[in-house]
């Protein structure tokens, strides 16, 4: 310690930046203290004033290796051709730290004399290093230096590769360039679009330990697009109690798109896992069509008490029980498949059995479901029984002083909406609306109005005409 600090102390590097005194910190560059070396160093970074240049220049050459670093940052921020050299030089320091504020400093600095030496840093044994002196070439606008780190080992370096290349506005020109820029660029469109070409790259992201589970879900979202067999055997080592269950849930469904039956053993394995593997397990193995499955699914449902995995178990168990006999599902089997689309094109021949399921289901959602394929068959026997619906509701909720125990007042106005348009699509003449509308004498004001109205609509869309 010199004899002025003995008695006063360091030199007070703030008051100094305060005072725009740049004299006062260059000389601090040269305390014996590191630390106010450091702090010297950045404050002459922030005043950007080329006084400094030299003695920060020198300063690279220090004996600690922070004030190095900061040295190089404040060179960054002078942007003085000056320091291309010595910052040059500084790539090849012992300490990473100080190599990669080299890398970033000459890229701020934009001197064309730095290509070379940063795309030989693009090969640095740290990451951080190849990731800094690819953002800097990028600023430089070096494009043929910066391709090949699109294939990097590290993810980050193949980002920064693909950030510098946009920066660069650069485009891929082959279909293999346009994968690897995807993926570096981690774009799943653009990855999706490449379709087979992308398999290869695609799973060998898969296998990248340094990615985040978010940026994993990302390439098997890509995978189950693609629909590659290639793919099945990485997919398949995803079906992991140990993985994030998201991952695990999208690869189930990646097999399911890709349709091949060596999924199967594993997949019946994640029914142990966890509520949402199992459910999403459950709808892969209906899906896959594979009998082997019935037994596992039957025994699932034994000790199963979640309700989505139930549904999908029994929608998956009638799947499977249609592909092992052939031919096509019977109208009960379509309803627990809830497949409405094929019911509607059945038309008039299922018109019975959904007339039967509606009239003894307590199923709320598919007794709605039912209505709706019924006023799209437009088939004239549906009335009464749809009549009759409506009239119980309504006797029920008077008798019940305006409330049925187990359904809201909701669920009963929309339920009720669906009976009205049902009826309104089948009416289409006159004679049907008045044979209906005697029927519907009994329904509420509000009712009757609703009834009014859609009956009315649906005459109009017919050509009917409208009723008086």
């Amino acid at each position: 310690m010199g004899i002025f600090d003995k008695f006063f102390g360091p030199p007070n590097i703030e008051k100094l930046k305060e005072k725009r005194d740049v004299e006062g910190l260059i000389k601090a560059l040269s305390h014996e203290d590191a630390d106010t070396r450091s702090k010297a160093a950045e404050a002459l970074g922030d005043l950007k004033d080329a006084r400094a240049v030299e003695t920060l220049i020198a300063r690279l050459k220090d004996k600690d290796s922070v004030v190095r670093k900061t040295a190089a940052n404040a060179l960054g921020k002078l942007a003085d051709a000056r320091a291309v050299e010595p910052l040059v030089a500084a790539l090849k320091d012992e300490n990473p730290d100080v190599r990669a504020a080299a890398a970033v400093a000459l890229g701020m600095i934009g001197d064309a004399r730095a290509v070379k030496p940063l795309a030989a840093a693009l090969k640095d044994e740290v990451w951080e290093v190849r990731n800094d002196a690819a953002r800097s070439l990028g600023w430089i606008g070096d494009a043929q230096a910066v391709k090949p780190l699109l294939a990097d080992e590290d993810l980050s370096v193949r980002y920064a590769a693909a950030d510098a290349l946009k920066t660069m506005a650069w485009q891929p020109t082959s279909a293999n360039q346009r994968v690897l820029y995807a993926i570096a660029a981690q774009d799943l469109g653009a990855a999706v679009a490449e379709g087979a070409a992308a398999v290869e790259p695609l799973v060998a992201a898969l296998k990248d330990a340094s990615q985040s589970p978010d940026l994993l879900l990302h390439w098997v979202k890509a995978l189950k697009e693609i629909k590659d067999l290639r793919a099945v055997d990485p997919l398949i080592a995803l079906i992991d109690g140990e993985q994030d269950y998201r991952i695990v849930c999208e690869a189930a469904r990646a097999l399911g798109n890709i349709g091949d039956h060596r999924a199967l053993e594993p997949l019946i394995d994640g029914l142990k896992y966890n509520r949402a593997v199992r459910e999403q397990v459950v709808w892969t193995l209906g899906k896959l069509g594979n009998p082997r499955a019935i037994e596992p699914l039957r025994e699932l449902l034994e000790t199963e008490s979640d309700e989505r995995v139930i549904h999908e178990a029994n929608q998956a168990l009638t799947k499977l029980k249609v592909a092992a006999r052939g031919g096509e599902p019977t109208v009960a089997e379509l309803i627990e498949l809830q497949d409405w689309d094929k019911l509607v094109s059945m038309g008039k021949s299922a018109v019975g059995s959904l007339i039967d399921t509606l009239e003894n289901t307590n199923n709320d959602s598919i007794a709605r479901k039912i209505i709706e394929v019924l006023g799209k068959i437009k088939d004239v026997r549906a009335i009464e029984p749809l009549v009759k619906i409506l009239n119980s509701m309504e006797q029920k909720i008077k008798a019940m002083g305006g409330s049925i125990p187990g359904i809201t007042m909701d669920q009963y106005r929309y339920n009720q909406h669906a009976i009205l348009l049902a009826l309104g699509n089948i009416t289409e003449d006159k004679s049907v609306y008045e044979i209906v509308s005697r029927a519907a004498e009994t329904l509420s004001p509000v009712t009757q109005q609703d009834w009014q109205s859609i009956v009315h609509r649906a005459l109009k869309t017919a050509n009917k005409g409208d009723i008086v």
